[in-house]
């Protein structure tokens, strides 16, 4: 979203993958339901640092939450195409 130049098909290939892989664990282990918010905010933290370490991107243009909700997250056919406001 924030680097659209570098969105190629693995970029695609790996988000599809995650998606699937968390659905899977989920179906498996439905109490972890409840923790599916905690989840969001513990890897959207968690992927500050790995931004910061590997992209070019300053970290305050990005929101200071993750701006989606978990459905949104697991659409196979969402792909955010703008940049969201930092907060």
């Amino acid at each position: 979203q924030f680097q659209p130049d570098l969105q190629g098909n693995s970029w695609s290939s790996t988000i599809k993958e995650q998606r699937h892989k968390i659905k899977r664990l989920i179906r498996k282990n439905p109490s972890l339901k409840p923790k599916i918010a905690e989840a969001i905010e513990e890897g959207f933290s968690d992927s500050k640092i790995i931004i910061e370490k590997d992209a070019s991107l300053i970290l305050n243009m990005l929101p200071t939450e993750c701006p989606y909700n978990f459905e949104q997250l697991m659409d196979d056919s969402f792909y955010p195409n703008e940049a969201p406001h930092a907060s």
